[in-house]
């Protein structure tokens, strides 16, 4: 690793540490600092996921609002394991879209138009 990836780890690894104590602005320094990792990850993951109708920039900041939602940070230890939460936030993520979007589908309320009504 490179001593410019070694600078870049510790300050995201302060900034994390510093987020964990409801920083706010820490938090938007991180956010803003692990944002353009989050999409390429997020890009990754779609890949590997086709048929999702969610966009990679949907998918990252709906990570970043389950990290805000919980108190997730103060048990992240660096920016390897920020990741490796963002990742796996990303799967519940997709999870969450496709049990809400077949919950849709199969509600016993979605009717079909007639298609007398369209004649």
């Amino acid at each position: 690793m490179t001593e410019r990836a070694n600078d870049q780890d510790s300050n995201v690894t302060s900034l994390i540490q510093l987020a964990a104590v409801d920083n706010d602005s820490a938090k938007a320094k991180l956010y803003e600092s692990v944002y353009k990792d989050l999409q390429i990850a997020a890009h990754r993951f779609m890949r590997r996921h086709r048929g999702s109708e969610l966009q990679t920039t949907a998918l990252v900041n709906e990570v970043i609002l389950r990290f805000e939602k919980g108190d997730s940070l103060s048990k992240i230890e660096n920016r390897r394991m920020f990741f490796a939460v963002a990742v796996k936030a990303m799967n519940h993520v997709l999870v969450d879209h496709y049990r809400k979007r077949k919950k849709l589908i199969d509600s016993p309320d979605r009717r079909g138009e007639p298609l007398d009504d369209l004649v």
